[in-house]
């Protein structure tokens, strides 16, 4: 994979990238050429009531008026699982698309498949998502009778869509073949790979072929500690194909992140969402910081897909804010495997302006009234000097000194204000801004606090440190 990221060519417009070989965006066009393909892609959806469509029906128009020739949805269409979220799905594409044509009359082909909210939404109801039986009209009482599982999958399906519905089946689009595999549980597609072993033969694998599911292939996207990865089928049944690219949502994981795209012995790249899109957990205020990224800062995300003969262009795109969100990724064509590790040692490393500074502010006892035990706020501006890098999270690392002896109190990995956000909110989202508890402060000891810049790979800059400063008594 080979992804080319530099301030000066993202800056040059919304949609503008360069990148070795191709440059263009939006018009789709890269180096003088019409893509063989363009393919919108989004997943998690999670519809309710016709007003939570806005954001769907905007991403289905952007996609109709970037020349699409199909739409992909990996799963959780319907946020309860419920006929009238289906409904509602159905209402706003043909709204975009109607009889399934863009503009011009071109036919535009659904690759839509159900996630695990499709089959069992109705059973994860909390105080939120019940509030959106009142958008809908339905007694909550009511809903069970509704569910799509009940009415019948293929039933539901047929009624919305007007297609048949098969758990796992094959479209062609323009010569480019697209494998569809429907929600079946959590441990994965029960006997994905047999029929693989069956149905190959209808697929074109001498150039790139497409597989969709809700859940990633197990050990591919963000590597094997992510969440939302299914039980290993999908990765055996795709590995002996070097040109299969899986999409996959689920995870809900932003598109800032690098590792969105594995390649190794196939290509799986994550979708991200367009629903209460979130980050990894354990960082230090990844609770805190989802929680905004998902209420606060609406993060809705997706990606134009371009085929060429030689390469795959990926755009990525913040909808709510009609924002490029970096540099679009290149992929060559054949595969070319590309471990995280190897990424990460060739990739661009944040650095902070040579002039940052941590400030610390101590307690301040009339202020924290409540706090037990009171906190200690850590700042320090965001690690942008590096114009081809940008800032993931940071390490910040609790010193104490007693004679010639340091030890590390405590470490924790924090998020940056703009680690959801499009790149250009990297310089204007303000400073890193962190709170940890006085009882981890060395007691009658000098202390020193650290801070260090790191990319989605992990791979860090250079650190920042404050003086060694004699600890509170």
């Amino acid at each position: 994979m080979n992804i080319i990221t530099t301030r000066r060519s993202f800056l040059a417009g919304a949609t503008a990238f360069s990148l070795s070989g191709c440059a263009g965006g939006g018009s789709g066009l890269f180096g003088g050429r019409v893509p063989n393909l363009r393919l919108g892609v989004v997943s998690d959806i999670h519809i309710t009531d016709w007003k939570s469509t806005e954001i769907f029906r905007k991403t289905l128009r952007y996609f109709r008026d970037a020349g699409v020739d199909a739409v992909l949805i990996a799963g959780d269409i319907a946020d309860h699982g419920i006929l009238p979220e289906l409904e509602n799905t159905a209402k706003a594409w043909f709204e975009v698309f109607p009889d399934d044509k863009g503009l011009g009359g071109r036919h535009v082909e659904r690759l839509f498949v159900y996630g695990n909210h499709d089959i069992e939404g109705l059973g994860y109801r909390d105080k939120f998502m019940d509030a959106a039986f009142d958008g809908l009209g339905i007694p909550r009482d009511k809903a069970g009778e509704l569910e799509l599982r009940k009415i019948g999958l293929g039933k539901s399906w047929e009624m919305c869509f007007h297609e048949a519905y098969e758990p796992i089946g094959i479209k062609n689009v323009k010569g480019y073949d697209f494998v569809l595999a429907h929600w079946d549980s959590w441990k994965g597609v029960e006997g994905l790979e047999d029929w693989f072993r069956a149905n190959v033969s209808k697929i074109d694998v001498t150039k790139p072929f497409f597989f969709t599911q809700h859940p990633h292939p197990k050990d591919t996207c963000y590597g094997p500690w992510a969440w939302g990865h299914d039980g290993g089928q999908s990765t055996r049944a795709l590995s002996p194909y070097r040109n299969a690219i899986a999409f996959s949502g689920h995870s809900h994981t932003t598109l800032t992140d690098e590792r969105s795209v594995w390649r190794g012995e196939f290509t799986s790249i994550g979708t991200s969402s367009l629903s209460y899109t979130c980050l990894p957990g354990a960082r230090a205020n990844g609770r805190e910081f989802s929680e905004e990224v998902r209420s606060k800062l609406s993060i809705r995300q997706g990606q134009l897909v371009s085929v060429y003969d030689d390469c795959i262009i990926i755009e990525r795109r913040d909808f709510c804010r009609d924002e490029t969100i970096d540099a679009a990724w290149r992929l060559e064509v054949p595969e070319k495997p590309a471990s995280f590790e190897s990424r990460a040692a060739g990739s661009a490393i944040p650095e902070f302006p040579k002039d940052a500074s941590i400030s610390v502010v101590m307690p301040d006892e009339k202020g924290q009234k409540g706090k037990n035990p009171p906190e200690i706020s850590v700042s320090f501006p965001p690690a942008t000097a590096n114009a081809d890098a940008r800032p993931y999270d940071y390490d910040v690392i609790l010193e104490s000194r007693a004679s010639d002896v340091v030890l590390t109190e405590k470490s924790w990995r924090v998020y940056g204000p703009s680690a959801a956000l499009p790149r250009v909110h990297d310089a204007d989202s303000g400073n890193v801004t962190f709170r940890f508890d006085s009882s981890f402060m060395p007691h009658k000891m000098e202390y020193r606090l650290t801070a260090i810049p790191r990319n989605s790979y992990g791979a860090a800059g250079s650190p920042i440190s404050t003086a060694w400063t004699k600890s509170p008594a």
